[in-house]
């Protein structure tokens, strides 16, 4: 009875420290949404205050969270043309090395910009998009603790809003050599959910459909959000398809799209805050956006052990393409 008893008492033990865990992680998510979306950023206009604080409190998290900077720095600043005005932007880029291929990158992007101010009121984009950066934060604290196979680039892009600018600076002045950049994982409005709460995972550029390697997660099936990786059901609000049609360009992951790169895009529907001033931190639903985190991590994970499956190349084909200027890649 006392050797029974002991080990109750010891899954009990085990059980309480997840559970604190995943609680202690969801409360740094909700924090993250929180402070990028508060008042003080004044809605993450690129080239304006509020906006440079935004970009501060991401280096800091980035260096909270010891990702590595590439070429000394975490800031990746660009410039780009908005109505006929030349404006700044900046995207913050660090790393994590692979322990086995760590010429060979992962790259997770989400913007961090959004609409600013419209007269008095202030777009404070809780959803679009502090809720896919806090994910792409909490997908960093977990490889920092479960160190990947291929490295990771973790990218909170800019200027998303006006026109993919970040994204497209990334390939237009390159920070790190682009044929060894294998996958995008984009993330993107990830803490409503919609009307339905659907997590969409839409994938292009692979050889097979992206439901034979979901099928191969089961974790993915204890999510309470509905996963669904039909393009047509994406944008739809009370039955009707909203006006931004054109999944392929709706965000960052466009541009890694134009270079030939195979991306992953995690989304959710449009819903009756998007793009409006009621886009805030009250309007964010923790489970789903605890969800998101929890199936992108699974599937980046999926992506990082089995690579060659998921690209239909082996590990030698691969290493020469990463490794080499050859375009047949």
């Amino acid at each position: 009875m006392k050797g029974r008893n002991a080990l109750a008492i010891a899954v009990t033990a085990i059980l309480l420290s997840y559970h604190a865990h995943a609680a202690s992680h969801q409360a740094q998510l909700l924090e993250d949404i929180r402070n990028l979306s508060a008042g003080d950023k004044a809605g993450r206009e690129p080239d304006t205050p509020g906006h440079d604080k935004a970009a501060d409190y991401l280096r800091h998290r980035f260096t909270s969270l010891a990702l590595q900077p590439l070429q000394n720095q975490f800031s990746h600043p660009f410039t780009f043309t908005q109505n006929m005005v030349q404006k700044r932007g900046i995207n913050i880029i660090g790393k994590i090395s692979g322990a086995d291929y760590p010429e060979q990158y992962i790259v997770f992007t989400a913007h961090y910009d959004h609409l600013g101010r419209q007269g008095r009121r202030i777009f404070n984009g809780a959803d679009d998009n502090a809720s896919g950066v806090a994910v792409m934060l909490a997908i960093a604290a977990y490889f920092n603790a479960n160190p990947p196979h291929h490295s990771l680039l973790f990218v909170a892009t800019d200027a998303e809003e006006s026109g993919l600018h970040g994204a497209h600076a990334l390939f237009d002045d390159p920070v790190i050599n682009n044929q060894t950049l294998l996958l995008n994982i984009n993330l993107d409005m990830l803490g409503n959910g919609g009307r339905k709460q659907i997590l969409f995972i839409l994938a292009h550029g692979l050889p097979d459909a992206i439901d034979d390697h979901l099928a191969a997660i089961p974790q993915l099936d204890m999510l309470s959000a509905r996963l669904s990786t039909n393009p047509r059901r994406l944008y739809r609000e009370n039955g009707r398809r909203h006006h931004r049609q054109d999944w392929q360009q709706a965000s960052d992951h466009g541009a890694f799209d134009k270079a030939g790169i195979p991306y992953l895009f995690f989304a959710s529907d449009i819903h009756s805050h998007y793009h409006q001033h009621s886009d805030t931190i009250e309007t964010i639903r923790p489970q789903f956006a605890a969800d998101a985190v929890k199936a992108a991590i699974l599937v980046a994970e999926y992506a990082d052990a089995n690579m060659t499956t998921l690209l239909g190349k082996t590990q030698t084909t691969i290493s020469e393409c990463t490794s080499s200027q050859s375009q047949a890649c």
